[in-house]
């Protein structure tokens, strides 16, 4: 008996040897004696019928192999009963029909399966019918016809042969199953995709699927099967689908929403009452990202650097950023975006996730937008050194206050007071507020600090040579200070004693003081800084550094820290005198304007000097470091500094009476001293000029290709009378 033993219908019948009916089927299939078409068998039946009416029903047994055997069908279930129909056999013939089972044996067909073979009669017409019972011995089965003497010899030359097989219907059950998408955001519905499909050789029978699916996503939204019932117990979904043809297949469709955020796998199982002939497409899985996209819960208005973010999604999957009242700054098409607020009282961040097979996934997060505070800062003024600053801020009711200014000045109080002011505390003073958003808004405030001077009584000798008047008062002199607050304080002297004339003009000494208050001979300076960020963002970082030499300030002189909202601050009580203002070097980005400078502090008068600061956005042929106007005894010497050069052909300057451009008129030209490369220090000197009037000069820069370009302006006042004509100094090349 062959091996492969599977398993058995019943103790009273044989095992079922599985390897004899795959092996059986081979045979069929590669044509090995293999039973005719039943139309086939149904046309010769009728042209053994013809012949036999044509005479020939006297054939002898010679004529035999003219007989066929034929069965209903080529294979058989275990225990079905096989109908086996002869045709062209000799009339009113017995025939020995012996069945002969996979594993060799002979046994009668009437469900008894005792040892041995029947024997049947044909009819009239040559043909037999006969019945044999199947016990469920697997395999291939041959049924042989012999006259009814044959005594069992298997050597003997059969007057008819038929083969059937005997095996257990099969059916190979695939199961897969995918989602849509993947990833997903939490809360937001996807589809898992169940496919049965039977891949035969038989009709699969009581077929039925089990889907398990992850807590996270349970209970399922809905479920839409294409045939079959289904019912849901706990977390699983009990799919009876019961036939399948072989080739055909059945869905199931699965709607869910994630409520957290993770990777869930989702595992279905298919399974039926025949044999399946493989078993490892019984189950398929489908592992599921769910996403949840994180952003703050609200934001400060104009707030900088804010993010939004989600977890890997995995290999493949393209980010789709998206947003309402703000603007990404950076991180487009990656899982993390950097995002600056706008305006308005909310943002809305939306996020589309799309996989490599086309399946998106959106969500969105509003974040709620806080108005920052309305910072107020003051600081009255101005203060005399020794004096006490009262700074005050603003709003009240803020979570916290924070002050800056010169000298290293910090203050956590709302109002803070510095008491002995000193000239190294003037400047300005920055107050950040925080409310209880987070929010924060700064305000500065500048801050004046003089040095007051209080006048000092000097003593004089009145002469005695000349006679005086007789005196009318006797009383001893008292000076008295009318004021000690500002710098033109002074004393008032009161007379105190006087000689009496005689007749003899012989001076009378006096012996007395004549007491005097001499007034400061001092003036002032006003700097002022202007920022221009030319529509760049503006750096809250930025500081600028202003110095100012002369008679009051020796060198180095000092130096004044600004912020980039640029402001301005005052040098009072200066000596009378030549003074320079400079700013220390910003780089190639900025450029730089300085009128003004040099000043010459006249005696009781105050002087302005203005910087301005302008953020070069973009690039540009020439980038100018600085421009100035200096005035010169009978002339103006202009002086500016490229950083760098491109393309430049030359310089043109104009000068005008008036702050319009269009009304100037040009007074020479200075060849480029790169063209391109790096930068140059240019002179020229405009000795056409008139005394006393104040004029404003225009640097206008010429690439190759003729385009001009306006760079830089400056205002001075010529103090003589220029002699006429303008005298060009040769640029002096820097690197």
């Amino acid at each position: 008996m062959a091996s492969g033993v599977r398993w058995s219908l019943g103790p009273r019948h044989r095992p079922i040897l599985e390897d004899d009916c795959v092996a059986a089927r081979r045979a069929r299939a590669g044509g090995e004696r293999a039973a005719p078409h039943p139309m086939v068998r149904a046309a010769f039946l009728i042209a053994i019928l013809s012949l036999a009416m044509l005479g020939f029903s006297s054939l002898s047994h010679a004529q035999a192999p003219v007989a066929t055997l034929f069965t209903d069908k080529p294979d058989y279930r275990p225990e079905e009963m096989v109908t086996i129909t002869g045709s062209g056999f000799l009339p009113n013939t017995r025939y020995a029909l012996p069945v002969i089972r996979p594993d060799g044996s002979i046994v009668k067909g009437d469900g008894r399966f005792t040892a041995g073979w029947d024997v049947v009669t044909s009819d009239e017409s040559g043909v037999l019918l006969y019945c044999y019972w199947l016990d469920g011995v697997l395999g291939a089965y041959e049924v042989r016809a012999y006259p009814a003497s044959w005594d069992g010899d298997r050597t003997q030359t059969p007057v008819a042969v038929v083969t059937f097989t005997d095996c257990v219907p099969e059916a190979d059950l695939q199961v897969t199953k995918t989602d849509c998408p993947d990833p997903v955001f939490v809360g937001e519905r996807f589809t898992y995709t169940v496919t049965v499909k039977n891949n035969g050789p038989d009709t699969a029978l009581g077929v039925k699927v089990t889907d398990t699916l992850p807590s996270v996503v349970a209970p399922p939204i809905s479920i839409t099967p294409t045939t079959g019932t289904w019912v849901l117990v706990g977390l699983e979904i009990r799919w009876d689908i019961g036939s399948l043809p072989a080739g055909a297949t059945a869905q199931m469709i699965i709607v869910a929403s994630p409520r957290a955020a993770g990777v869930a796998t989702n595992t279905v199982v298919v399974g039926g009452l025949l044999t399946d002939t493989d078993m490892s497409n019984n189950a398929a899985s489908a592992t599921t990202r769910k996403i949840a996209m994180t952003v703050p819960p609200d934001v400060c208005a104009d707030s900088e650097g804010n993010v939004a973010w989600v977890p890997d999604a995995g290999a493949g999957v393209t980010y789709l950023w998206e947003i309402t009242g703000g603007t990404i700054t950076s991180g487009q098409g990656t899982r993390s975006i950097v995002w600056t607020a706008g305006h308005g009282s909310s943002v809305i961040i939306k996020l589309t996730l799309i996989n490599s097979e086309g399946c998106a996934s959106s969500s969105s997060k509003t974040v709620v937008v806080h108005p920052n505070p309305q910072a107020v800062a003051s600081s009255g003024g101005p203060y005399c050194e020794g004096q006490t600053i009262a700074l005050s801020g603003g709003p009240a009711g803020m979570q916290s206050y924070s002050w800056v200014g010169p000298n290293g000045f910090t203050s956590s109080e709302q109002s803070p007071h510095i008491p002995n002011a000193t000239q190294a505390m003037a400047g300005t003073y920055v107050l950040t507020v925080v409310d209880e958003h987070g929010c924060c808004a700064s305000a500065p405030t500048v801050v004046e600090v003089a040095f007051c001077p209080t006048a000092t009584p000097t003593k004089t000798s009145t002469p005695t040579d000349t006679p005086t008047p007789t005196p009318t008062s006797t009383s001893t002199p008292t000076p008295t200070p009318t004021s000690t607050s500002t710098p033109t304080d002074t004393l008032t002297p009161t007379p105190t004693s006087t000689s009496t004339p005689t007749d003899t003009p012989t001076p009378t000494p006096t012996n007395t003081s004549t007491p005097t208050a001499t007034p400061p001979l001092l003036g002032g300076l006003v700097v002022t800084k202007k920022v221009i960020w030319s529509g760049a963002p503006v750096d809250q970082t930025q500081v600028f550094t202003i110095s100012i030499t002369g008679p009051s300030y020796p060198p180095p002189g000092t130096t004044q820290v600004i912020d980039y909202q640029g402001g301005t601050f005052r040098y009072m009580n200066l000596v009378p005198g030549l003074y320079i203002v400079t700013e220390a070097n910003l780089g190639i980005s900025w450029t730089v304007h300085i009128t003004g400078s040099p000043a010459l502090v006249p005696v009781g008068e105050v002087v302005t000097v203005t910087v301005t600061n302008s953020y070069i956005l973009g690039g540009t042929a020439v980038k100018v470091r600085y421009f100035r106007a200096i005035p010169q005894p009978d002339s103006v010497l202009l002086e500016w500094e490229t950083a760098w050069e491109l393309d430049h052909y030359r310089f043109r300057l104009k000068r005008g009476t008036t702050d319009r451009e269009e009304q100037a008129q040009e007074i020479g030209w200075l060849p480029a001293a790169r063209g391109t490369g790096g930068g140059a220090l240019y002179r020229f000197e405009d000795r056409a000029t008139q005394p006393g009037v104040t004029y404003t000069y225009w640097l206008v820069s010429e690439d190759i290709r003729g385009n001009r370009t306006t760079e830089c302006w400056a205002t001075t006042k010529v103090p003589l009378r220029g002699s006429g004509g303008y005298t060009i100094h040769l640029p002096l090349i820097s690197s």
